[in-house]
């Protein structure tokens, strides 16, 4: 059998694969970077494999989540992180936050100050940690 075949089936996929997440990025993630990139360090409660929706992309147990203080801290897992940088939303850049009862269960969803038309939808023990301090903080 010629080992160029699955070396190339490899390397495609791979490229597929990083094709995929760069265009994730680009439709959801980049809307959230020119407002709330960060080089702040996370600390607080984490979620690993936490879930959110940015608009119509979803991050099905793809981020970090991290419930801090001042805000929430948001990144990839490592398969996904390729065109995406950590994110820092604090407290005040967001405007409301919802409860709202879904099929799957009960969802967050988070309307920004900078971005009122792009809502964030949370679920699961994370969308309720940050529900839960949101309110604590207003």
């Amino acid at each position: 059998m010629n080992v160029a075949i699955p070396i190339l089936a490899l390397l495609l996929f791979v490229a597929a694969w990083a094709g995929v997440v760069v265009l994730l990025s680009q439709l959801g993630w980049k809307k959230l970077v020119p407002h709330f990139q960060t080089t702040v360090q996370p600390e607080g409660e984490h979620f690993f494999m936490a879930s959110m929706w940015v608009g119509t992309v979803r991050y099905k147990g793809a981020l970090h989540l991290w419930v801090m203080p001042d805000g929430v801290y948001l990144y990839p897992i490592a398969l996904f992180s390729l065109g995406h940088v950590p994110l820092f939303i604090p407290w005040s850049a967001i405007r409301e936050m919802q409860q709202e009862r879904m099929l799957g269960g009960m969802v967050y969803r988070v309307w920004l100050q900078a971005l009122p038309k792009t809502p964030l939808l949370f679920q699961g023990n994370a969308g309720e940690t940050l529900y839960a301090a949101f309110n604590k903080q207003n």
